[in-house]
């Protein structure tokens, strides 16, 4: 966390965007790491999101939250220091539009944030996380929603290289407290959420295909615990005057 806080404290009175916010999970971390920001927006098409967040940062009134789709928005181009993407580019079928319409809104020398979970090198309790993720992924494009599988670090670092056209200032995995155990209470919550997304399909023969599958994340759950994947961050510059 000291490396992104670090980061963030570079710019002073920096305009913060943050694209596909949800809740604003991410911009949460940023305000916990940074107070010296002159405006942070988050953008989402989630109404139900957008209300979360909307209260959540009621109090604050350097923190606004806009519905607007992330390929037609419409601010100003060169209007940001940052521009923030995170656990979001699993989501995006075409990268280059998507990076292309990014960097517009970058001022000079400002910084494309990428965070995003990676599915290598993770321990036994972090591949819980990693299960529960890809399953829910599968049963999104059941119901035709685009969600891939997280992807590993170096195949992140390439997709962004092939397709930005800008120049990857620093990459490194963001470092956060991990919860040593889980209580009962806790491992139980998690297999709910297996029976949740199986609740999502309404067909019950393709219910009855996942269920197994379903039935085994939750027993690796409840043997080995649950921790949080780790997070990539990738940092990249626009150097154009």
């Amino acid at each position: 966390m000291e490396k992104l806080q670090k980061f963030l404290q570079s710019y002073p009175q920096a305009r913060i965007l943050d694209i596909a916010t949800g809740s604003g999970q991410f911009i949460e971390l940023i305000t916990d790491l940074n107070d010296g920001y002159e405006e942070i927006i988050g953008i989402d098409l989630s109404d139900r999101g957008l209300e979360i967040g909307k209260k959540h940062f009621s109090g604050n009134p350097r923190i606004h939250f806009e519905k607007m789709d992330a390929f037609a928005m419409t601010f100003p181009e060169a209007s940001f220091d940052i521009v923030c993407l995170s656990n979001s580019l699993h989501h995006i079928t075409n990268v280059d539009p998507a990076i292309e319409a990014m960097s517009k809104l970058l001022k000079p020398h400002g910084m494309l944030l990428f965070n995003e979970m990676i599915c290598d090198n993770l321990d036994i309790r972090q591949i819980s996380h990693r299960l529960l993720h890809h399953f829910a992924a599968k049963i999104d494009r059941e119901l035709g929603e685009v969600h891939q599988d997280t992807m590993e670090r170096a195949a992140i670092i390439a997709l962004l290289s092939e397709h930005s056209g800008l120049v990857i200032h620093d990459a490194w995995d963001l470092e956060y407290e991990h919860n040593p155990t889980n209580t009962p209470e806790e491992i139980a919550s998690l297999c709910q959420v297996v029976d949740r997304q199986l609740g999502r399909i309404k067909d019950e023969g393709k219910v009855n295909q996942l269920k197994s599958e379903g039935e085994v994340i939750k027993e690796y759950i409840t043997k080995n615990g649950f921790d949080s994947a780790t997070q990539l961050v990738v940092l990249m510059e626009r150097l154009d005057n």
